[in-house]
């Protein structure tokens, strides 16, 4: 089942939080649908920032890594945790998962999320 924590418009961007819940995997994630093309590029520096949503500076950085599973236009992984920023012509989402996905769940969730 999902759940729907938050859904709020900020400077032209609708964000989303949902969250999948069952007993043997948990699934995180938020969708920033960026309706202004210019503010595409604030969006994902905020996504990737360096500073947790504490305002804690990360251990790790997200960089840049392959899109072709996700079936993205391009993915940002944070350090070697299970935490990706996935990112589609309109939409940038925030991915975290309880651990590493295979590629094939990685085609599943870009086409879920990403293909909106």
């Amino acid at each position: 089942q999902f759940y729907a924590d938050a859904r709020e418009t900020v400077l032209g961007a609708d964000y989303w939080s949902l969250q999948k819940l069952d007993e043997k995997r948990t699934f995180n994630y938020q969708i920033v649908e960026v309706k202004l093309p210019f503010l595409y590029g604030l969006c994902l520096e905020e996504a990737i920032d360096a500073y947790d949503d504490l305002g804690r500076k990360r251990e790790e950085a997200f960089l840049p890594t392959d899109a072709s599973p996700w079936l993205a236009d391009a993915v940002y992984r944070l350090g070697t945790q299970n935490q990706w920023v996935l990112c589609y012509e309109r939409y940038i989402i925030t991915v975290c998962l309880d651990q590493e996905p295979d590629g094939e769940q990685m085609a599943l969730i870009g086409h879920k999320l990403g293909g909106q």
